[in-house]
């Protein structure tokens, strides 16, 4: 079985580090979809941050 557990592990650990806090929301969002079929919030639509966009491209923000 899949562990769904993982992006609210890394939001939690993110958001302890003052390195990585601002990433915090959008590795929480990673997983979700449009629909509401993701996880780990369901969240859908609009609800969904821009941010997710973000964790997409972190590293990169990381050599700035």
């Amino acid at each position: 079985m899949k562990s769904m557990k993982h992006p609210e592990r890394g939001y939690r650990i993110a958001l302890s580090t003052e390195k990585y806090a601002g990433v915090a929301d959008s590795i929480l969002c990673y997983h979700e979809r449009w629909d509401g079929t993701g996880y780990p919030q369901g969240i859908k639509g609009e609800e969904i941050r821009l941010a997710i966009s973000l964790t997409l491209n972190w590293p990169i923000l990381l050599l700035i």
